[in-house]
């Protein structure tokens, strides 16, 4: 028996097209013919005023992942899935125009799948100051500094930046926490 992910662009709101998909297999009685709709999440950390938090948002927005047993040749299975999201845009489920599932490589869904699988969260970070960036220090002993942004990572879920600011007439490297800074 062999299994074929396809890729499904959504027009955004992935989530209910998701279930809308999901309901359609059941109802036609495809479980086994698609067992898995996937959308991609990952857990982010933003740092908006001076606090950190955490979110969920899509890894490939406006996309849903299908796995699907393949019947027939490859492109029979595409067009069966083709016409079974066809049919959503009938029920006032919103869909492309055309749909255009497209098959997705073993080798690019293989990492994805382990992170869902695993349950691991991705941890990033978002935030609106970029390396290269001039920030001011807020607090500290350098408040009121500014220097350009060098690095930005996580370390023990704390986001620490490095900044090189000018003192006593050379350049100079200093890391501070993200939340105490502020982009100029």
């Amino acid at each position: 028996m062999t299994y074929q992910w396809y890729i499904y662009p959504t027009l955004g709101k992935e989530a209910k097209f998701k279930r809308s998909l999901e309901q359609a297999i059941v109802f036609m009685g495809w479980k086994e013919r698609f067992p898995q709709v996937l959308v991609p999440k990952q857990e982010l950390m933003v740092i908006r005023k001076k606090k950190q938090t955490k979110i969920s948002e899509s890894v490939w927005a406006g996309y849903v992942f299908i796995l699907a047993k393949v019947e027939g040749s490859l492109e029979d299975t595409r067009n069966t899935l083709q016409q079974l999201i066809g049919s959503l845009s009938n029920l006032g489920v919103s869909t492309s125009a055309k749909p255009d599932v497209r098959p997705v490589q073993d080798s690019e869904m293989e990492p994805l799948v382990e992170v869902i699988s695993a349950g691991k969260v991705v941890a990033l970070l978002r935030t609106d100051i970029k390396v290269g960036d001039v920030a001011q220090i807020m607090e500290g002993p350098f408040s009121g500094v500014e220097g350009r942004v060098t690095e930005i990572k996580m370390i023990k879920n704390q986001a620490q930046v490095k900044l090189e600011i000018e003192m006593f007439h050379s350049d100079r490297e200093v890391t501070v926490d993200l939340k105490n800074l502020q982009k100029v």
